[in-house]
Protein backbone atom coordinates (compact mmCIF):
# COMPACT_ATOMS: atom_id res chain seq x y z
CA UNK A 1 0.00 0.00 0.00
CA UNK A 2 1.17 3.62 -1.19
CA UNK A 3 1.87 6.18 1.56
CA UNK A 4 -0.91 8.62 1.32
CA UNK A 5 1.85 11.26 2.57
CA UNK A 6 3.89 10.63 -0.83
CA UNK A 7 1.35 11.03 -3.32
CA UNK A 8 1.01 14.31 -5.66
CA UNK A 9 -1.95 14.73 -5.65
CA UNK A 10 -10.81 18.55 5.69
CA UNK A 11 -13.59 15.87 7.25
CA UNK A 12 -16.09 17.17 5.51
CA UNK A 13 -17.11 20.79 6.54
CA UNK A 14 -19.89 20.82 8.68
CA UNK A 15 -23.22 22.70 8.31
CA UNK A 16 -23.24 26.23 9.60
CA UNK A 17 -24.78 26.28 13.53
CA UNK A 18 -25.64 29.31 15.86
CA UNK A 19 -23.49 29.62 18.38
CA UNK A 20 -23.21 31.80 21.63
CA UNK A 21 -20.25 32.47 23.53
CA UNK A 22 -22.65 31.79 26.36
CA UNK A 23 -23.51 28.51 25.61
CA UNK A 24 -21.50 26.68 28.40
CA UNK A 25 -22.51 28.71 31.05
CA UNK A 26 -26.22 27.48 30.22
CA UNK A 27 -25.60 24.55 29.38
CA UNK A 28 -27.70 22.93 32.16
CA UNK A 29 -30.63 24.06 31.34
CA UNK A 30 -30.97 21.57 28.01
CA UNK A 31 -31.73 19.05 30.04
CA UNK A 32 -35.06 20.06 30.71
CA UNK A 33 -36.00 20.70 27.31
CA UNK A 34 -39.18 18.94 25.80
CA UNK A 35 -38.86 16.32 23.44
CA UNK A 36 -41.58 17.80 21.36
CA UNK A 37 -42.26 20.87 19.41
CA UNK A 38 -42.96 23.91 22.37
CA UNK A 39 -42.32 26.89 23.39
CA UNK A 40 -37.83 27.82 24.36
CA UNK A 41 -35.93 30.95 24.84
CA UNK A 42 -33.56 32.10 22.18
CA UNK A 43 -30.94 31.20 24.23
CA UNK A 44 -31.50 27.66 24.29
CA UNK A 45 -32.49 27.55 20.66
CA UNK A 46 -29.05 28.88 19.75
CA UNK A 47 -27.68 26.32 22.06
CA UNK A 48 -29.41 23.26 19.93
CA UNK A 49 -28.72 24.84 16.85
CA UNK A 50 -32.30 25.32 15.85
CA UNK A 51 -34.08 27.45 13.46
CA UNK A 52 -36.11 29.87 15.10
CA UNK A 53 -39.54 29.80 12.60
CA UNK A 54 -41.29 33.17 13.70
CA UNK A 55 -39.94 36.50 16.33
CA UNK A 56 -42.51 34.67 18.79
CA UNK A 57 -39.77 32.17 19.37
CA UNK A 58 -41.95 29.54 18.06
CA UNK A 59 -39.06 26.68 17.84
CA UNK A 60 -39.31 24.02 14.83
CA UNK A 61 -37.66 20.81 15.74
CA UNK A 62 -35.83 18.72 13.10
CA UNK A 63 -37.80 15.26 11.92
CA UNK A 64 -36.57 12.04 13.75
CA UNK A 65 -34.38 10.60 10.50
CA UNK A 66 -32.86 13.83 10.01
CA UNK A 67 -31.74 13.33 13.79
CA UNK A 68 -30.85 10.55 13.79
CA UNK A 69 -28.07 10.99 10.87
CA UNK A 70 -26.74 14.35 12.93
CA UNK A 71 -23.13 13.67 14.37
CA UNK A 72 -24.82 14.57 17.70
CA UNK A 73 -28.26 13.47 17.31
CA UNK A 74 -29.75 14.81 20.83
CA UNK A 75 -29.57 17.45 23.79
CA UNK A 76 -28.80 14.59 25.96
CA UNK A 77 -26.12 12.89 23.82
CA UNK A 78 -24.27 16.57 23.71
CA UNK A 79 -24.44 16.64 27.62
CA UNK A 80 -22.98 13.73 27.81
CA UNK A 81 -19.93 14.12 25.59
CA UNK A 82 -19.77 17.93 27.39
CA UNK A 83 -19.21 16.06 30.92
CA UNK A 84 -16.85 13.82 29.25
CA UNK A 85 -14.93 16.66 28.12
CA UNK A 86 -14.64 18.25 31.04
CA UNK A 87 -14.43 15.04 33.45
CA UNK A 88 -11.90 12.74 31.51
CA UNK A 89 -10.46 15.53 28.71
CA UNK A 90 -7.82 12.82 27.69
CA UNK A 91 -10.11 10.53 26.87
CA UNK A 92 -12.60 12.52 24.75
CA UNK A 93 -10.20 14.04 22.96
CA UNK A 94 -8.35 10.99 22.13
CA UNK A 95 -12.23 9.20 21.12
CA UNK A 96 -12.65 12.39 18.67
CA UNK A 97 -8.56 11.90 17.54
CA UNK A 98 -8.89 8.42 17.02
CA UNK A 99 -11.42 8.84 14.51
CA UNK A 100 -8.97 10.52 11.93
CA UNK A 101 -6.20 8.91 9.94
CA UNK A 102 -2.73 8.45 11.78
CA UNK A 103 0.32 7.50 10.03
CA UNK A 104 1.91 7.37 13.40
CA UNK A 105 -0.17 7.50 16.87
CA UNK A 106 1.04 9.52 19.24
CA UNK A 107 2.15 7.97 22.57
CA UNK A 108 1.31 8.36 26.20
CA UNK A 109 -0.14 10.61 27.76
CA UNK A 110 -3.00 12.37 25.27
CA UNK A 111 -1.68 15.68 26.50
CA UNK A 112 0.93 17.64 29.06
CA UNK A 113 0.73 20.67 30.61
CA UNK A 114 3.00 23.10 32.73
CA UNK A 115 1.22 26.66 33.75
CA UNK A 116 3.90 27.23 36.94
CA UNK A 117 6.50 29.48 35.64
CA UNK A 118 8.55 28.25 38.42
CA UNK A 119 9.11 24.51 37.00
CA UNK A 120 10.50 25.61 33.81
CA UNK A 121 8.84 27.08 30.38
CA UNK A 122 4.71 27.40 30.00
CA UNK A 123 3.94 24.72 27.79
CA UNK A 124 0.61 22.82 26.65
CA UNK A 125 1.04 19.62 24.56
CA UNK A 126 -1.19 17.59 22.72
CA UNK A 127 -0.96 14.30 20.83
CA UNK A 128 3.29 14.25 21.88
CA UNK A 129 5.26 12.00 18.72
CA UNK A 130 1.79 11.88 16.60
CA UNK A 131 1.51 12.23 13.40
CA UNK A 132 -0.94 12.77 10.80
CA UNK A 133 -1.56 15.29 7.68
CA UNK A 134 -4.87 17.65 7.99
CA UNK A 135 -5.56 17.64 4.20
CA UNK A 136 -5.41 14.06 3.69
CA UNK A 137 -7.99 13.45 6.26
CA UNK A 138 -10.32 16.19 5.06
CA UNK A 139 -9.63 14.94 1.23
CA UNK A 140 -8.00 11.74 0.76
CA UNK A 141 -10.07 10.14 3.45
CA UNK A 142 -13.21 10.85 2.44
CA UNK A 143 -12.64 9.66 -1.48
CA UNK A 144 -10.96 6.41 -0.12
CA UNK A 145 -14.69 6.00 1.49
CA UNK A 146 -16.16 6.69 -1.47
CA UNK A 147 -17.41 10.12 -1.81
CA UNK A 148 -15.07 11.42 -4.05
CA UNK A 149 -18.44 12.65 -6.19
CA UNK A 150 -20.37 14.19 -3.30
CA UNK A 151 -19.78 18.15 -3.34
CA UNK A 152 -17.06 19.36 -0.84
CA UNK A 153 -17.77 23.02 -1.07
CA UNK A 154 -20.40 25.45 -1.69
CA UNK A 155 -19.50 28.86 -3.19
CA UNK A 156 -22.06 32.12 -3.40
CA UNK A 157 -20.95 35.14 -5.07
CA UNK A 158 -21.64 38.68 -4.97
CA UNK A 159 -24.56 38.67 -7.79
CA UNK A 160 -27.52 36.13 -7.09
CA UNK A 161 -26.93 33.50 -9.50
CA UNK A 162 -23.37 33.45 -8.92
CA UNK A 163 -22.54 30.27 -7.90
CA UNK A 164 -20.46 26.73 -7.85
CA UNK A 165 -19.52 23.50 -6.20
CA UNK A 166 -16.51 21.63 -6.16
CA UNK A 167 -16.55 17.68 -5.18
CA UNK A 168 -14.13 16.34 -2.95
CA UNK A 169 -12.28 14.82 -6.30
CA UNK A 170 -12.36 18.11 -7.90
CA UNK A 171 -11.09 19.82 -4.81
CA UNK A 172 -8.25 17.93 -3.99
CA UNK A 173 -7.01 18.03 -7.41
CA UNK A 174 -6.83 22.01 -7.06
CA UNK A 175 -5.65 22.02 -4.14
CA UNK A 176 -2.70 19.13 -5.16
CA UNK A 177 -2.17 22.00 -7.89
CA UNK A 178 -1.30 24.72 -5.95
CA UNK A 179 0.64 22.71 -3.35
CA UNK A 180 3.05 21.44 -5.46
CA UNK A 181 3.43 25.02 -7.15
CA UNK A 182 3.95 26.24 -3.80
CA UNK A 183 6.82 23.49 -3.41
CA UNK A 184 8.44 24.88 -6.55
CA UNK A 185 8.81 28.00 -5.77
CA UNK A 186 10.38 26.77 -2.20
CA UNK A 187 7.76 26.61 0.15
CA UNK A 188 8.31 23.67 2.81
CA UNK A 189 7.32 22.44 5.95
CA UNK A 190 7.05 24.74 8.66
CA UNK A 191 7.35 28.15 6.41
CA UNK A 192 4.23 30.73 6.93
CA UNK A 193 2.23 31.49 3.53
CA UNK A 194 -0.44 34.60 4.02
CA UNK A 195 -3.28 34.17 2.48
CA UNK A 196 -5.07 37.17 1.56
CA UNK A 197 -8.38 36.70 -0.03
CA UNK A 198 -11.86 37.39 -0.19
CA UNK A 199 -14.30 34.35 -0.37
CA UNK A 200 -13.65 32.04 -3.34
CA UNK A 201 -13.39 29.07 -3.67
CA UNK A 202 -9.52 29.65 -3.69
CA UNK A 203 -9.60 30.45 0.02
CA UNK A 204 -10.17 26.74 0.78
CA UNK A 205 -7.87 25.73 -1.81
CA UNK A 206 -4.96 27.62 -0.31
CA UNK A 207 -5.57 26.80 3.04
CA UNK A 208 -5.55 23.01 2.25
CA UNK A 209 -2.79 23.14 0.26
CA UNK A 210 -0.40 24.56 3.01
CA UNK A 211 -1.64 22.02 5.10
CA UNK A 212 -0.69 19.11 2.77
CA UNK A 213 2.86 20.54 2.64
CA UNK A 214 2.92 21.40 5.97
CA UNK A 215 3.63 24.82 5.50
CA UNK A 216 1.37 27.55 8.50
CA UNK A 217 -1.08 29.83 6.60
CA UNK A 218 -2.61 32.92 8.34
CA UNK A 219 -5.64 34.31 6.53
CA UNK A 220 -5.74 38.00 6.46
CA UNK A 221 -9.14 39.44 6.27
CA UNK A 222 -9.74 40.70 2.75
CA UNK A 223 -11.16 43.96 4.48
CA UNK A 224 -7.90 44.92 6.31
CA UNK A 225 -5.60 47.79 4.64
CA UNK A 226 -2.16 48.07 3.39
CA UNK A 227 -1.04 48.96 6.85
CA UNK A 228 -2.86 46.35 8.49
CA UNK A 229 -2.00 43.56 6.29
CA UNK A 230 1.86 44.86 6.88
CA UNK A 231 1.57 44.38 10.16
CA UNK A 232 1.10 40.57 9.78
CA UNK A 233 3.51 40.19 7.38
CA UNK A 234 5.80 41.27 9.54
CA UNK A 235 4.60 39.23 12.48
CA UNK A 236 4.77 35.81 10.64
CA UNK A 237 7.83 36.41 7.85
CA UNK A 238 6.00 34.65 5.19
CA UNK A 239 7.44 32.96 2.42
CA UNK A 240 5.12 34.00 0.32
CA UNK A 241 1.53 36.08 0.09
CA UNK A 242 -1.00 34.80 -2.03
CA UNK A 243 -3.77 37.06 -3.19
CA UNK A 244 -5.85 37.55 -6.28
CA UNK A 245 -6.56 41.21 -8.52
CA UNK A 246 -9.20 41.97 -7.75
CA UNK A 247 -12.85 41.11 -5.74
CA UNK A 248 -16.25 42.79 -6.41
CA UNK A 249 -17.98 43.83 -3.03
CA UNK A 250 -22.19 44.88 -3.88
CA UNK A 251 -21.12 47.51 -6.77
CA UNK A 252 -17.58 48.38 -5.39
CA UNK A 253 -14.27 46.68 -7.15
CA UNK A 254 -11.55 46.36 -4.54
CA UNK A 255 -8.06 46.07 -5.71
CA UNK A 256 -6.31 43.42 -3.56
CA UNK A 257 -3.43 43.56 -5.76
CA UNK A 258 -2.85 46.71 -5.20
CA UNK A 259 -3.17 46.55 -1.58
CA UNK A 260 -1.01 43.66 -1.19
CA UNK A 261 1.98 45.15 -3.12
CA UNK A 262 1.61 48.36 -0.79
CA UNK A 263 1.91 46.04 2.05
CA UNK A 264 4.88 44.69 0.69
CA UNK A 265 6.37 47.77 0.05
CA UNK A 266 6.02 48.66 3.62
CA UNK A 267 7.30 45.70 5.49
CA UNK A 268 10.38 45.84 3.10
CA UNK A 269 11.02 49.12 4.35
CA UNK A 270 10.42 48.19 7.95
CA UNK A 271 13.17 44.87 7.40
CA UNK A 272 11.38 42.20 6.15
CA UNK A 273 11.10 41.79 2.44
CA UNK A 274 8.72 38.45 1.64
CA UNK A 275 11.09 35.86 -0.22
CA UNK A 276 13.86 36.73 1.21
CA UNK A 277 14.29 34.94 3.93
Amino acid sequence: MDDPFERSISSRPSKKALTTSNHLRHVESLATLPSGAGRISKLNAVILGESLASEEDDLVFPSGDFSRQAHVPSPQKYLDMYKMSIEDPAGFWSDIASQFYWKQRWGQPVYSENLDIRKGRIKIEWFKGGMTNICYNCLDRNIESGNGEKTAFFWEGNEPGEDGNLTYNQLLQRVCQLANYLKHIGVKKGDAVVIYLPMLMELPIAMLACARIGAVHSVVFAGFSAESLAQRIMDCKPKVVITCNAVRRGSKIIYLKDIVDAALADSAQNGFAVGES
